[in-house]
């Protein structure tokens, strides 16, 4: 049996976890700004000039792009919360049984 990992080693683990959870957090406003962004990329027929059979090809793809930013962004935040919820979790857990644990190794 592995040794039982020390409580400085436990909080760097935690704390990674939260640092990881901030940057999908952050990272999820990141793709709602680029879902604004790459929305304002669509051109009509008059702007396209001589490239009008590119015009609908062109909109369905700034519309995808820009759709899955959008569902993107909430799978961000519900990925670092996620992460903040196990490390959170973890460091409840482990101070719940570290003194049951204690004696034992």
């Amino acid at each position: 049996m592995a040794p039982r990992p020390n409580a400085d080693r436990i909080k760097v683990v935690t704390d990674n976890l939260r640092t990881e959870s901030g940057i999908w957090t952050r990272e999820s406003e990141t793709l709602t700004t680029m879902a604004a962004s790459i929305g304002g990329l669509k051109f009509n027929r008059t702007e396209a000039g001589l490239f009008q059979a590119f015009v609908t090809v062109h909109s369905e793809l700034v519309e995808a792009a820009s759709s899955r930013c959008k569902e993107g962004s909430p799978a961000f935040i519900n990925t670092g919360t996620t992460l903040k919820k196990v490390a959170d979790t973890y460091d409840e857990e482990d101070q719940k049984y570290a003194e049951q644990l204690k004696d034992i190794w």
